[in-house]
């Protein structure tokens, strides 16, 4: 699951804020949190928006 929220910066801009739930059956914790660190690095989104937005990724059980 995930949620967007739109937040104010410090110059009273409009800002944007991505918290992912993330879970992977069948595969264990440690593992999952690698894969997703390792996907974050790669995927086209993350690094069109890296710097821009915060995204918090929490690996789920």
């Amino acid at each position: 699951m995930s949620q967007v929220t739109i937040g104010k910066d410090a110059n009273d801009g409009f800002v944007l804020s991505v918290n992912m739930d993330i879970a992977i059956k069948g595969v264990e914790t440690s593992t999952a949190k690698q894969i997703v660190e390792e996907a974050h690095d790669v995927c086209p989104y993350a690094r069109a928006t890296r710097g821009n937005i915060e995204v918090i990724t929490n690996v789920v059980g």
